[in-house]
């Protein structure tokens, strides 16, 4: 039973008022608490989930029928193949649940159920050719296919199912469809382009990056910036289904890294050596350390300090060419003699980074990566600034990190 709206938030009190209004929402039961917070975010890109079994699947439908009795509103939900559209519990089967004996019709054809809204016909200066509501589903297997949906149909509402198994320009590059009129109906509904996602997955690196580690970004067609918000899904927020058996499902079927990333929704979490070999570490003591070396300190930074988000590390390291005998190739040996590793906000975290270099001396050369678009820039900018009278570097960066540190892991192990 929900509390009386009088003492529900705005935001949520909007959701119900919008569920009264439309009858094709029609789930088998009303939001829970996280789900109607998923709902009433008004952010245009959200990210859902995190652990398993949230019902973040249920939360996104609800999401794709919230406004579907408003004329002209259209809605797609995106998987990376079709076939994972058509599973039991996936998109297109939950939406033959909830609408089967509804006034909605089903396109089999065209992948798509229309809502007549009763709205008077729409012309050209609304931007929509139909009065009626629309959802369909589609799939983005290929980058070629999200560049072949910047160029197509608008819609306002805009799904993904497991964002991490797409790359980041399967999910930025549609959202150049997401449009609506000036004025009428529609004008009042919010672009919004929902995600869902565990963690792991071809896509983890990005996904983190954008939504949890360093979630604002800098929009530079309206001069500010932005968050891409997070919304952390657990098993706990599932209260219609069987959690106990599904942990224990969970729990003897996978290995410890799965089984906290899905029952947890830990996206921190790596297979022990998935990167380097910690076997081939050794500890030497201070006067071991050869004279001579250049030193180097590199910074990848984040901004967040949440109990979630990425932390920023910086390694002062130097690397030794030490000649072999009997004509074999150089022996390279990577010394590292300090490592700092902290969550921060942006001002505490400069602060630290300034002190690192104060400690380090000005002999040690800085090195900072940056990011793309306009908020690498400024942030590298800053960083310039901040460490004026030191040797800094800036290192532009693209791909992930794990794709990143492959060649220098090779030659590690």
């Amino acid at each position: 039973m929900a509390p009386p709206e009088s003492i529900l938030p705005e935001p949520i009190q909007r959701v119900y008022r919008l569920i009264e209004e439309n009858p094709c929402f029609r789930p088998p039961w009303k939001p829970y608490p996280k789900q109607l917070l998923f709902l009433s975010a008004l952010e245009q890109n959200v990210l859902y989930g995190g652990a398993a079994f949230g019902a973040k699947t249920v939360a996104q439908m609800m999401r794709a029928l919230l406004y579907a009795h408003v004329p002209g509103y259209a809605a797609v939900c995106f998987r990376r193949t079709f076939p994972e559209l058509e599973e039991p519990g996936g998109f297109i089967d939950l939406s033959h649940q909830w609408l089967s004996g509804t006034n909605a019709s089903w396109h089999g054809g065209k992948s798509r159920w229309t809502f007549p809204t009763g709205g008077p016909p729409l012309n050209g200066k609304t931007g929509v050719g139909e009065p009626n509501g629309t959802l369909r589903f589609k799939h983005i297997q290929h980058d070629k296919d999200a560049v072949k949906l910047s160029k197509g149909a608008t819609y306002q509402t805009m799904i993904w199912g497991e964002l991490s198994t797409f790359t980041r320009k399967q999910y930025t590059m549609p959202q150049a469809r997401l449009r609506r009129p000036g004025h009428g109906p529609l004008s009042k509904v919010p672009l919004a382009a929902r995600a869902d996602s565990n963690p792991g997955g071809e896509g983890h690196e990005w996904v983190k990056q954008d939504f949890i580690d360093s979630p604002w970004h800098w929009n530079s067609r309206t001069g500010e910036w932005e968050l891409w918000r997070f919304i952390p899904a657990w098993i706990r927020d599932n209260v219609k289904g069987d959690r106990d058996a599904y942990y224990a499902s969970l729990a003897a079927a996978l290995d410890a890294v799965e089984l906290a990333r899905l029952m947890d929704g830990n996206w921190e979490v790596m297979e022990e050596g998935e990167i380097f070999n910690t076997e081939k570490l050794v500890v030497v003591q201070p006067h071991e350390v050869p004279e001579g070396l250049r030193w180097l300190r590199a910074w990848d930074t984040a901004g967040s300090k949440k109990k979630q988000s990425k932390f920023t590390v910086g390694a002062r390291i130097a690397i030794q060419r030490k000649a072999t005998e009997d004509g074999q190739p150089l022996q390279f040996i990577v010394w590292i003699s300090d490592l700092v590793r902290f969550q921060e906000k942006p001002g505490p975290r400069d602060a630290r980074i300034k002190a690192a270099a104060d400690l380090d001396g000005v002999g040690t050369r800085i090195l900072i990566e940056k990011g793309g678009g306009d908020a690498g820039v400024m942030q590298a900018d800053a960083h310039m600034a901040l460490l004026a009278g030191y040797d800094v570097r800036v290192n532009r960066v693209s791909g992930d990190k794990v794709t990143r540190a492959g060649p220098f892991a090779a030659q590690w192990n």
